[in-house]
């Protein structure tokens, strides 16, 4: 059961990849708030915001393309 979050998020990576406009919104949005907290996801409760890159910006950035090695959207 280890590799379900992995497994998960490969998933996840691959349908992004089919969703470029998806992908260069949750680029945008999911940024560090300059405290290493993502801008939008939040903690349950009153808990703050989850520690960034979250899980969306992780799996946004792996699934952009990628022009000579390097993403093309450049990450915060």
């Amino acid at each position: 059961m280890t590799d379900a979050p992995a497994a998960l998020l490969a998933e996840l990576v691959r349908f992004l990849r089919h969703q470029p406009t998806a992908v260069q919104r949750l680029v945008a949005a999911h940024v560090d708030d300059g405290a290493g907290r993502c801008a939008i996801c939040p903690v349950s409760g009153q808990g703050g915001r989850m520690p960034w890159p979250c899980v969306l910006a992780v799996a946004a950035g792996a699934a952009q393309p990628v022009v000579d090695g390097v993403w093309s959207v450049s990450r915060s």
